[in-house]
């Protein structure tokens, strides 16, 4: 599209899409295995497919490469945050972090609530920024991500359907980058996504009719791709 939509679809489609089953990020009970059997069946029990995984080059590979192997976090199969961080270190593969803008505090130790560009409170959430902050990485209450903003950050590549599994997200913003590809069917799940910038990038395709499904979505740029 070369213009952003003159209004948003007020009608909701007769059947829900089929999309990716909605997953919970907080893992109920402790794996009995290895810590990196626990990890890999987490994460592609998510996903409900171990196809993405056989390329070690994949995003979906290295992502996971890198939460079992190198996070200095060190996560284990019921950390609450693991399939969040799983995701949002997809991000950074898929989408070549390594030549952004800013990176930083992308891939580290601390929680994922204060790596460049994430959030974990919106306009509606009483929680202080301070408690995000403080809080260590074991043992304390899931905070899930609600925005993602890479805002002219030299952003390329396609957007992972994964992201679909962020369910609390709120904002996303890819403005002014070079993003291609369409928008993944899996994202049109994020009930609670408001507002999705994909202003200035190098988008192709068609907009899904499943665009109905984000009820609370007020706004959606699509200008300039």
């Amino acid at each position: 599209p070369t213009e952003d939509p003159t209004s948003l679809p007020t009608n909701k489609p007769n059947a829900t899409p089929s999309l990716s089953p909605t997953v919970t990020l907080s893992p109920t009970s402790c794996y009995s295995g290895t810590r990196e059997d626990g990890i890999t069946d987490t994460i592609s029990n998510a996903l409900g497919d171990l196809e993405p995984f056989q390329d070690p080059n994949s995003g979906q590979a290295r992502s996971l490469n890198w939460l079992i192997y190198e996070d200095p976090a060190q996560l284990n199969a019921c950390s609450p945050n693991l399939l969040q961080r799983w995701i949002l270190a997809l991000i950074y593969y898929d989408m070549g972090a390594i030549d952004w803008t800013t990176n930083d505090g992308w891939l580290v130790e601390k929680d994922e609530c204060v790596w460049q560009g994430c959030a974990c409170v919106s306009n509606n959430a009483a929680k202080e920024v301070n408690e995000i902050f403080d809080r260590s990485l074991q043992g304390k209450e899931f905070t899930p991500i609600r925005g993602i903003d890479l805002t002219d950050n030299n952003v390329f590549g396609s957007i992972p359907s994964e992201m679909g599994l962020l369910a609390d997200l709120e904002t996303i913003s890819f403005y002014i980058n070079s993003v291609t590809g369409s928008i993944p069917e899996d994202l049109y799940q994020l009930e609670k996504l408001r507002e999705f910038d994909l202003d200035r990038n190098q988008l192709t395709g068609t907009l899904s009719s499943n665009v109905a499904f984000w009820t609370d979505l007020t706004f959606l740029g699509l200008a300039k791709n």
